[in-house]
């Protein structure tokens, strides 16, 4: 937790890569969808089949969740270059 506020809320604040207001926005939104995600109506509603999914297909699973990290780590990249061509020739 501190590595977080200082080496990324507090350096980005003080380079000025950011408004404190953003940077603190930002982590109360973190804030209210963590303790939304624990509430137990919403870990059975949305937690279970995924589990369900989890146990009775491994395979697939698992195949589905490395390409869902690996867009989120590659920020929808590819996608993002995808839109950003099929908008030029729009224009």
């Amino acid at each position: 937790m501190l590595y977080a506020i200082f080496f990324i809320c507090f350096l980005r604040a003080f380079l000025d890569y950011q408004h404190a207001s953003d940077l603190l926005a930002g982590a109360l939104i973190g804030i209210a969808t963590a303790v939304l995600a624990n509430l137990p109506a919403v870990r059975e509603r949305f937690y279970r089949p995924v589990l369900v999914w989890q146990r009775r297909y491994p395979g697939v699973f698992y195949v589905g969740l490395f390409l869902m990290t690996y867009q989120i780590n590659d920020l929808f990249n590819s996608t993002r270059n995808i839109m950003g061509y099929m908008s030029s020739l729009v224009k």
